[in-house]
């Protein structure tokens, strides 16, 4: 068993990769991913790429695909100097952290504001694989997209879209 004080490399899907497009403004939007794991372990957070002149707080959640559960939440603070620098990955972590096993399938969401986020189009249209974990390819029947808004009820099914943010895993193994 690792030390209280061992740092780990959590693992997650687009490793240094940044999503392609931006999404600009509007109504309050979640957008949501869809994934498994092959191998049991802890989701100890989240990450989003954010624009940087986003200048909101956004919510982060970890849900069972079955039935919507909510399993956690996190907050991405805003940026002290909103405005300034470049867009880049923001990160934020739950307590506790999260539990999860294998088969099951799980959302990443994100609550924006103003609709600012990032995503990449076209490139689910099979699973992605990184490590122990899969994003789910766009179904039907299993599908990544955006949902909730303002005053209208909102439910969009953007095909094949991947949005830009991302579970920070932790595999049982990592933890021997």
């Amino acid at each position: 068993m690792a030390s209280r004080g061992t740092r780990y490399a959590y693992k997650n899907t687009w490793g240094t990769s940044i999503p392609t497009t931006l999404n600009g403004f509007g109504s309050q939007l979640n957008v949501a991913n869809w994934f498994t794991v092959s191998e049991a372990g802890f989701i100890v957070g989240m990450r989003y790429y954010r624009q940087k002149d986003d200048g909101r707080e956004h919510y982060g959640q970890i849900r069972l695909e079955e039935d919507n559960a909510m399993l956690g939440v996190c907050t991405f603070k805003v940026k002290p100097a909103a405005g300034t620098g470049n867009d880049s990955w923001q990160h934020a972590y739950f307590r506790p952290r999260i539990r999860i096993e294998t088969v099951i399938r799980y959302y990443a969401c994100v609550l924006f504001g103003e609709r600012r986020f990032r995503l990449t189009g076209g490139v689910l249209g099979s699973a992605i694989t990184v490590g122990p974990i899969t994003l789910g390819a766009d179904t039907s029947a299993h599908w990544n997209g955006a949902f909730g808004g303002g005053i209208a009820l909102l439910n969009t099914h953007d095909a094949q879209t991947r949005y830009g943010i991302d579970i920070l895993f932790l595999p049982d193994s990592d933890l021997a």
